[in-house]
């Protein structure tokens, strides 16, 4: 148990200065190539951060293992949205540009629907392969959308940029991989942690597991928000909670060549996830910010789900 308490401080080491190096290197690329805040935050850090869960998720599809794509997406969705816009929000509020963000928060909100739809509308209840089509499509349409978006103009971009791109990149991938290393380390501690002390698998792999593949996303965007840089912020998480609906389950249907199973469980976290980022997105619209206040209903909230989960699985 000491080596895991040591290697879960080693953790947040690595998530800490992964997170720092990603949004470093994501806004000296943005300088140097010109390119809207909003689109790489939206795109280029969002698929940064979601890259290695879309990785083990497709590998694992591969090998037959897909029963935990469906439950591990929805607790990761919520987990983004509830902790890291949560926190975010926290600290500081979290201002939400809808000029910039009105089609995000639209694909935000809708992407879980489309899950619950398929689900009740698909005899068996399950998730059909040929679905792929759509998510795919949809995946593509967005990824459009986002192109449009490519070179916005914002009063930062014309600042000159001093710096060496080779190295910037360097420093984005370096990040990338350094949110990666800590997440499956903070993963991996807590697990034995939890082992140690007899905690159940089934409240460890619901909670954690899917905690875990959301910490880059959400250490990410907190270290964006601190370094000012708030459309990385808002659009790394909007754009990895749209990546992991359309892009992983799509990609995985696609590579498992079969359906995903659903149960009532699933069904359940989908339609609270839809609910949480119907009611997030109409506000963020509407408002334009988020406030400490709605922040840290975001955090009670979750907690409170996780804790009813939990008690259900006792």
């Amino acid at each position: 148990m000491i080596i895991d308490i040591i290697i879960l401080l080693f953790s947040f080491i690595l998530l800490y200065y992964g997170a720092n190096w990603l949004v470093d290197g994501a806004s000296s690329i943005a300088i140097a190539l010109k390119l809207s805040k909003v689109f790489v935050g939206i795109v280029l850090v969002a698929f940064g951060t979601s890259a290695p869960e879309l990785f083990v998720n497709l590998i694992a599809a591969y090998h037959g293992h897909t029963g935990f794509a469906l439950s591990n997406i929805s607790g990761s969705n919520l987990a983004n949205l509830c902790i890291g816009f949560g926190i975010c929000a926290f600290f500081g509020n979290l201002i939400v540009d809808r000029s910039k963000f009105w089609l995000d928060l639209i694909y935000f909100s809708l992407s879980p629907l489309l899950i619950l739809l398929l689900i009740v509308i698909v005899p068996g209840h399950y998730i059909p392969s040929w679905s792929a089509i759509f998510f795919c499509v949809l995946f593509l349409t967005y990824l459009m959308s986002a192109k449009q978006r490519l070179r916005e103009e914002e009063p930062k971009l014309h600042v000159i940029y001093k710096g060496s791109l080779y190295k910037d990149i360097s420093i984005f991938l370096v990040g990338i991989t350094f949110l990666y290393l800590g997440g499956r380390l903070v993963l991996h501690s807590v697990m034995g942690i939890g082992q140690f002390l007899g905690v159940p698998d089934t409240i460890l792999g619901f909670s954690i597991v899917a905690l875990g593949t959301s910490l880059p996303d959400i250490m990410a965007s907190i270290i964006a928000i601190r370094k000012n840089e708030i459309s990385i912020a808002v659009g790394n998480i909007l754009g990895s909670n749209i990546f992991n609906i359309l892009l992983v389950i799509g990609g995985t249907l696609i590579v498992s060549r079969g359906n995903l199973k659903s149960d009532h469980s699933i069904l359940m976290d989908y339609s609270f996830v839809f609910i949480i980022s119907s009611l997030f997105a109409c506000i963020a619209y509407c408002r334009g910010k988020i406030g400490r206040l709605y922040g840290l209903t975001l955090l009670v909230v979750y907690f409170a789900y996780m804790f009813i989960k939990i008690f259900s699985l006792n």
